[in-house]
């Protein structure tokens, strides 16, 4: 797609509730360059609907906690990351707007 990173954040980004010690969600990988933020989900089989709109829930959680802590703007764009994508998962995924991220088998 073209995209280069500089940064990545390959641990569990947490994005804090409003109480101390309160996770609202996390980010399994956070990729980011200058402009651009791909938060990825890493699933070994992601699931359909499921696992696309809690990832697309989680995306808006990532843009009002930067938004609201003042942090430089920049586009953010969500992944979703499988060993295992059937059909109708991999639609899914692309119908809520996300990338897919696979292997692919090298023969």
């Amino acid at each position: 797609m073209g995209y280069h990173f500089d940064g990545v954040k390959e641990r569990r980004y947490v994005i804090p509730g409003r109480k101390p010690g309160q996770i609202k969600a996390d980010v399994d990988m956070l990729l980011e360059n200058y402009d651009t933020i791909i938060a990825v989900e890493i699933k070994s089989r992601p699931e359909t609907d499921r696992d696309m709109a809690h990832h697309v829930r989680r995306l808006e959680a990532l843009r009002k906690y930067r938004q609201a802590r003042g942090m430089e703007s920049k586009r953010i764009l969500g992944a979703i990351a499988g060993a295992i994508f059937y059909d109708d998962a991999r639609e899914a995924t692309l119908v809520a707007g996300l990338f897919t991220i696979e292997r692919h088998d090298v023969d």
